[in-house]
């Protein structure tokens, strides 16, 4: 079962993947937020691990998608002044 979590008015999906080639868990994150012309999502493609067990890999991604926000977010509308 995928992780989700809200940070900073962004959306954070994390699951896991299993790549069969290495034998392990990779993390997929998805960050989605609304702006003022409309709502936008970014894949964060960032290969850390190895990680043996998937949900391993969605707790990685969500610090994944939290570190995202936090140096290449875009703003969210609540960030409007």
């Amino acid at each position: 079962m995928a992780m989700t979590s809200i940070y900073k008015n962004h959306f954070i999906f994390a699951d896991g993947l299993f790549d069969r080639t290495r034998g392990q868990w990779i993390p997929i994150v998805d960050v989605s937020w609304t702006t003022l012309s409309g709502s936008n999502s970014h894949i964060v493609n960032r290969r850390r691990g190895p990680y043996k067990s998937k949900e391993d890999a969605e707790k990685s991604g969500v610090k994944i998608g939290k570190a995202w926000i936090d140096t290449g977010r875009q703003l969210s509308i609540l960030d409007s002044p």
